[in-house]
């Protein structure tokens, strides 16, 4: 089929001779007019296409008639047929759409990668200091309003819960390294972990945390050969969980480790 032929059947209404009025649906089809945008869905051959054609023929409504396929994937395309649809619709009025040419799709290119480009190179930066305030606000809000109710109001102000909330920080980042603390943490994880709903939004923050501890980052950095059972097959892992007690069950009293293996 000739391009020009092709494009005639894209953008051509169907018309139907001795369609049947269907005037609820038209009724409603009027009443979407005061809108901008009015969807109409239904199964294969239900007669969607028949309903909006006569309707258009009943109500001598002015229309662009466009319809789309695979190949307005293609900007190109798309522009190319929608200026033939929009100079069939009103052939009077206006100038025809210019075409997309090869410039035009190396320039549209060249502005998306950019675009792109910055997005990327802003969103870390501005994600980070989103979080940073979001941080700062909440902890002078929990820890700077107790700080009021407990002292008077006169050793209160601005920016200290945010000192309190670094003070806390640091006592328990050292008491964390204390072997009798450590243990007691393990055995409070291990009740998260036997928790039905808990323990499933507990490990998944807890996991995302970890990949920022200094002390995992160096695990996960560590480069594991995994045996296949019998199959003499051997891939390469990272390890992501090298402290025993903190594995599922199962995995015995042998040395183990979790990984993953691309």
């Amino acid at each position: 089929m000739h391009r020009e032929q092709f494009h005639i059947a894209k953008i051509t209404r169907p018309v139907y001779r001795g369609a049947f009025q269907r005037e609820r649906l038209f009724n409603l089809l009027q009443k979407g007019l005061d809108y901008r945008c009015t969807w109409i869905s239904g199964a294969p051959g239900s007669g969607k296409t028949t309903l909006v054609s006569s309707f258009i023929d009943t109500h001598k409504a002015p229309c662009l008639w466009y319809r789309l396929d695979e190949l307005d994937s293609d900007i190109a395309t798309f522009f190319y047929y929608m200026g033939k649809a929009a100079r069939k619709a009103s052939p009077r009025k206006g100038k025809q759409l210019p075409l997309f040419s090869p410039e035009d799709a190396r320039m549209l290119k060249f502005i998306s990668r950019n675009i792109l480009t910055g997005l990327v190179t802003i969103l870390p930066v501005a994600l980070t200091i989103y979080l940073l305030y979001w941080m700062a606000v909440s902890a002078e809000s929990v820890l700077g309003s107790m700080i009021r109710s407990i002292f008077p109001e006169v050793l209160y102000w601005p920016g200290i819960g945010v000192i309190a909330t670094l003070v806390v920080a640091f006592a328990v980042g050292l008491l964390m390294n204390a072997y009798v603390v450590q243990q007691l943490f393990a055995r409070g994880e291990q009740i998260l972990y036997r928790m039905p709903l808990i323990k499933s939004v507990y490990k998944a923050i807890r996991d995302f945390f970890q990949y920022f501890s200094p002390t995992a980052k160096k695990e996960f950095e560590q480069v594991v050969a995994v045996s296949i059972g019998d199959t003499g097959m051997t891939v390469i892992g990272f390890v992501t969980q090298a402290v025993p007690k903190r594995l599922p069950g199962g995995f015995g009293k042998k040395t183990a480790y979790r990984s993953i293996c691309p």
